[in-house]
């Protein structure tokens, strides 16, 4: 996104190869002059099945989530405001500051969503699917603190300990293990 120059923003697209990750020259494209603002915009990759990257759109005030799905040969169809679908709502700006997708998190295939909340809480969303498109997400899950650890281990051990022991191996006298549950 960029400014307009009008007082608004715009959609755009830099074009890059398959093969380098090079940008294509000219490789940009105006997708969409108007409409980007108050949004928070993700990259969730393929959530629509066609093998094509698509784009989800975070109204910041209304909480909604829209999804704008890529066409083959009409990368436009990614700022097509009349064409986008909502697959979420309740995750506002002013409760979920930091929001954005790094694709399938949770190695189910489908693309997930997350969250630094209000209150410094990681949270996600699994994606969920209808012939092959995300559609909505399921409940968030707290993942944790972005505060403070939820697992500690001293790092000065005796050799020979690693992370992979056993965590009552780890806990015995003279061993420092802390485990601690996030409150929701």
């Amino acid at each position: 996104m960029e400014s307009n120059g009008a007082g608004g923003t715009q959609l755009i697209l830099f074009q890059g190869k398959a093969t380098t990750g090079q940008l294509i020259d000219p490789g940009t494209f105006v997708l969409s002059t108007s409409g980007w603002e108050d949004l928070t915009l993700m990259a969730p990759g393929d959530a629509t099945g066609d093998g094509l990257a698509d784009l989800w759109a975070r109204d910041d005030t209304t909480g909604s989530i829209y999804q704008y799905a890529n066409v083959a040969g009409h990368p436009e169809a990614l700022g097509d405001h009349s064409k986008r679908t909502r697959i979420r709502t309740g995750v506002t700006a002013e409760s979920f500051p930091v929001i954005g997708s790094s694709g399938d998190t949770s190695a189910d295939g489908v693309p997930d969503l997350w969250s630094l909340d209000s209150r410094h809480r990681l949270r996600t969303w699994n994606g969920e699917t209808a012939s092959g498109k995300v559609t909505s997400f399921e409940s968030s899950e707290v993942m944790g603190d972005a505060r403070i650890s939820t697992h500690h281990w001293k790092l000065n051990e005796e050799p020979g300990r690693t992370a992979r022991q056993r965590p009552h191996d780890l806990a015995r006298p003279g061993r420092h293990l802390a485990v601690r549950n996030v409150p929701e």
